[in-house]
């Protein structure tokens, strides 16, 4: 019983362990936040991690900045809503418009998982 209960203590530690934290995910949205109100791609890009690179293009980050600033402008604070399926959403304020964000980040803290919708 001893060791059972053991086990259980260690493996709930090490999930906190590999958890991002409040941090984390507050500097992935002041990077993405900055490379939007620039119109660097690159910035945002670089934080995605390889699997999110490879179906989220660099393109497709240019034209998602394009498209967003056009319609909504700057991006300006962002506050946490919940949590969900293991992703975050975040109430993003833009000029214009107010949006979901959506992100997941892995464990080395590279985004997996980015959208945008509606609020």
């Amino acid at each position: 019983m001893n060791k059972i209960t053991c086990t259980i203590v260690l493996l709930s530690f090490l999930q906190f362990g590999f958890s991002q934290t409040d941090s984390d995910y507050e500097k992935i949205i002041a990077t993405i936040s900055n490379g939007y109100n620039i119109k660097d791609a690159n910035k945002i890009f670089d934080i995605f991690s390889a699997e999110l690179q490879s179906t989220f293009t660099l393109d497709k980050v240019k034209n998602f900045i394009t498209d967003n600033q056009n319609s909504k402008g700057a991006m300006g604070e962002s506050v946490f809503l919940l949590e969900e399926d293991g992703n975050r959403r975040y109430l993003a304020e833009f000029d214009n418009a107010s949006s979901v964000l959506i992100l997941g980040l892995n464990s080395d803290n590279k985004i997996k998982i980015f959208a945008l919708e509606e609020y």
